[in-house]
């Protein structure tokens, strides 16, 4: 049997970062106050300090649920027709 190996929180964030729904990226930019260039470094840099690692991965969590309940809302208005 082969042991698991927990991912890092930096690995996690980079995995958010690549996965993130379309439009949410607008949200870290425009709502959360990041530059693309601030996400890039953090995103890219495993040296951060971790509690900035994790405000980004729960900002990107956030914003990828207000995308994809708004879709899943849009999506049961025209099922509905």
């Amino acid at each position: 049997m082969e042991a698991t190996v927990e991912k890092t929180n930096h690995e996690k964030l980079q995995l958010a970062w690549e996965k993130i729904p379309y439009g949410a990226k607008a949200i870290i930019f425009d709502e959360f106050g990041y530059t693309r260039q601030n996400v890039l470094d953090i995103v890219g840099n495993g040296r951060k300090d971790d509690a900035i690692i994790l405000k980004l991965l729960e900002e990107i969590k956030i914003a990828s649920k207000r995308v994809t309940d708004a879709v899943n809302d849009r999506n049961n208005k025209i099922q509905a027709l």
